[in-house]
């Protein structure tokens, strides 16, 4: 059983004065180190010895009555935690106004690709109207020329 914070930094082999973060990987190392399931050592009180080590430091880092950090007993986790998330926040902020300048150019480019689209339209039916148009005149020449021949070939 461990009995103070010095005997538990010593087993994971942090000073007293350590932060969290390096708190953490201390154990991280140690544990993969120690675990049974590794294989390389077949004595596992080592790994419950370091396990015990970080939740006695754990536990020390908070308040039992209110279950809030207090002091710097081996980092401030809240600080650590609003340094990491003020630093996520602003890189999702960063990220959303470029998302929202590239979803806005895609807007222009597929506006301008409709009104392309309608300008080719308009041409077609343009050119449609004019062939159309064509085609019936030269069908009136042609039904002239017929009536042209009929009345030629009875005088």
């Amino acid at each position: 059983m461990i009995n103070s914070k010095k005997e538990a930094c010593n087993i994971l082999g942090i000073a007293e004065n350590s932060t969290l973060v390096e708190m953490k990987a201390a154990y991280k190392n140690l544990a993969k180190k120690y675990h049974p399931d590794t294989g390389n050592n077949d004595d596992v009180s080592r790994y419950y010895l370091v396990t015990e080590a970080y939740g006695y430091l754990c536990d020390a880092c908070r308040n039992t009555t209110s279950g809030k950090v207090v002091g710097k007993v081996v980092g401030n986790p809240n600080s650590e935690y609003k340094n990491w998330y003020s630093s996520r926040k602003s890189e999702r902020e960063n990220y959303e106004k470029q998302y929202k300048k590239i979803k806005e150019q895609r807007a222009r480019e597929f506006k301008q690709h409709v009104e392309e689209y309608n300008l080719k339209q308009k041409e077609l039916k343009k050119q449609q109207e004019e062939y159309d148009n064509a085609m019936k005149a030269i069908d009136a020449i042609i039904i002239a020329e017929a009536i042209k021949t009929m009345i030629g070939s009875k005088s």
